[in-house]
């Protein structure tokens, strides 16, 4: 993914991620966040390496 293409996906994910935490009390425990979180983690590594 290029530079603008990960801080979209990663924006994305970071205001899914709110919403799910709004709604489930942000529980890690809950699949769905954990997914999320563990996406945008991937994408800002991704990012990293493309950009350093």
């Amino acid at each position: 993914m290029d530079k603008i293409r990960l801080e979209t996906e990663i924006k994305r994910l970071q205001d899914k991620l709110a919403l799910l935490a709004a709604i489930k009390n942000f529980s890690f425990s809950d699949p769905e966040v954990y997914a999320c979180s563990c996406r945008i983690d991937n994408l800002i590594v991704e990012y990293m390496k493309a950009n350093c």
